[in-house]
């Protein structure tokens, strides 16, 4: 199944990007080749005939200009929508009393049409008639089956998607004449139906409900898109030109410097965090151990840029506080420093020295600039006692409020358990936001195209906390799962609604011989009584030996 879904060709690329910003991947090397006009434009047909040359003056001036006007010849292989669209168009411009415009619309229709209009005394009506012809009602599940198999996975734009739609569903409204009320609800209802799903999920996240507002978000989304590729690839070529990184990818590198439990060169086995945290005693030993870490890693220093791999596990976040403003933080153990988003600065009025501006590769292979440090006071909330200080880089437009590196998980002591989704410091265990795992792409994106993940609903944090407590509290009391014995536990489906027949009317006198036929089956163990919702209609009938016989109609 998920093989099948990787060869289904994408073409759209707000999809595409939706798509590879989830899977973690770089999504700015989107194929940018397709971007050009849709092709997907049916070939405007024009009869072979020479057109009309209808002749008008724009009103409140003396210029006159010229409209061709061609004949409706083969109604099979010509654009009729777009034919009875010029039509009104050039009969209002060369303001045609109803008659003349009549008397020019039989003259330019073939004479097989001709003859279906031939009793029709306006020009509305010859023009709905024309379009009858052209899609009758008897191909209306057709023209309905073509506009559901146009999806916005094969259009590179929305407004291509939108109007090929559109288009395709005009046929079918002419087939079925439906009103205009209905005309707009199925046009929303099919436009938002053959969306991909990534496009539904971010405009429901977005709380996108109507068919314009959709278009109008996803064609400004696309705009950037499209800037952002360009000027990436513009930047990765500067880059390329100035300078290079160097990296520990050689052998003699990797021996001086390798973690084995992490697979990188910032550091070494010896040094990493679960080792270092069961060799030291105090936590002056855990800082003098961090200091020698963060030495070693400013050799990897070169043309002031650092060289920063980035941790694949999956995203983990815990509310903060900085000031009076609350946040999110990422806990990051790839990450060897704290970072924050220029945005979180100048909302808590954070002043950030800009004197290190210090370039960072990140594992994707992109290189950012940040824009200075700053030092500020986070307190996590659930260990609301402590305030613990930090250390952060300053960087534009981050993909999180708040990262928070392993220097600051080692040197606060925190303990994170991936199998409770625990967070514990100083003696307090707080839940970890329960996120739905997944990779991130670390490039940093404009505030327009940060699509946030879906998230788990996430109970009141007080509450699960004090629950946490009671079941430590009583663990050793219950060690087991226990039972309450004489209660028997039912479930009752809200999902569906219970199905009731109408019951069979049961003549009064044998009310008392379908009771008695009732409790003899359950007597004998063919019948039990039932609590359930679901019901169906019965009633007894007199075979041939007097006897009476329950029929139920299941």
């Amino acid at each position: 199944m998920s093989n099948n879904k990787l060869k289904i060709k994408i073409k759209s690329i707000f999809e595409s990007y939706l798509q590879f910003s989830t899977r973690g991947q770089n999504v700015h090397r989107i194929n940018l080749s397709c971007i050009n006009d849709e092709t997907n434009e049916n070939i405007i047909y024009r009869s072979e005939q020479r057109p009309i040359l209808v002749e008008y003056l724009i009103e409140g001036t003396d210029l006159k200009l010229k409209r061709e006007l061609y004949p409706l010849d083969n109604i099979q292989i010509q654009d009729v929508f777009e034919w009875v669209s010029e039509f009104r168009d050039v009969s209002v411009l060369a303001k045609w009393e109803e008659a003349a415009a009549l008397q020019v619309l039989r003259s330019m229709v073939s004479k097989e049409i001709r003859q279906e209009i031939s009793s029709l005394r306006t020009v509305e009506t010859c023009l709905f008639a024309i379009l009858k012809l052209k899609y009758p009602s008897r191909l209306m599940m057709m023209f309905l089956s073509n506009a559901k198999a146009i999806r916005q996975r094969d259009y590179t734009y929305i407004a291509s998607y939108s109007k090929t739609q559109c288009k395709a569903l005009q046929a079918y409204f002419i087939s079925c004449s439906i009103t205009k009320a209905q005309q707009n609800s199925k046009l929303e209802e099919l436009f938002f139906e053959n969306l991909e799903p990534s496009t539904k999920m971010y405009l429901l996240e977005k709380e996108i409900t109507t068919k314009d507002e959709a278009i109008t978000k996803i064609q400004g989304m696309e705009g950037v898109i499209i800037q952002m590729n360009f000027e990436r690839i513009s930047n990765d070529e500067e880059i390329t030109n100035q300078q290079t990184i160097t990296q520990p990818t050689n052998d003699t590198n990797k021996q001086t410097k390798w973690c084995t439990k992490h697979s990188n060169a910032t550091h070494n086995t010896s040094e990493c965090f679960s080792v270092l945290k069961k060799k030291s005693k105090s936590k002056s030993d855990s800082k003098k151990s961090l200091n020698e870490s963060k030495n070693n890693s400013n050799s990897s220093v070169t043309n002031n840029m650092i060289i920063e791999p980035c941790s694949k596990i999956n995203s983990i976040e815990v509310p903060i506080k900085i000031g009076k403003e609350e946040y999110n933080a990422v806990l990051d153990t790839g990450a060897s420093v704290n970072y924050v988003s220029d945005k979180i600065c100048a909302r808590s009025n954070l002043n950030f020295s800009g004197s290190q501006k210090l370039g960072i590769r990140l594992a994707n292979g992109d290189i950012i600039q940040s824009l200075g440090s700053v030092k500020t006071d986070i307190l996590i909330k659930g260990i609301d006692h402590t305030i613990f200080k930090g250390n952060f880089r300053v960087v534009k437009d981050l993909h999180a409020e708040v990262i928070l590196g392993l220097q600051f998980l080692m040197e606060q002591g925190i303990k994170i358990d991936l199998n409770d989704m625990t967070l514990t410091c100083e003696n307090e265990t707080i839940f970890i936001r329960e996120t739905e795992l997944k990779e991130w792409n670390e490039t940093p994106d404009a505030e327009i195209i940060n699509i946030p993940g879906l998230f788990h609903l996430q109970e009141d944090r007080e509450f699960r906390t004090n629950i946490l407590n009671i079941v430590k509290e009583f663990k050793e009391l219950n060690p087991e799962l226990g039972m309450i014995p004489n209660v028997e536990f039912t479930i009752e489906m809200n999902d569906t609604k219970p199905i009731r027949s109408t019951p069979f009317s049961v003549p009064y006198k044998q009310y008392d011989v379908l009771k008695n036929e009732i409790n003899r089956l359950e007597k004998l163990g063919i019948i039990r009584k039932s609590n359930s919702n679901y019901g169906s209609p019965a009633f007894c009938i007199t075979k041939k030996n007097g006897k009476t016989r329950l029929v139920v109609d299941l």
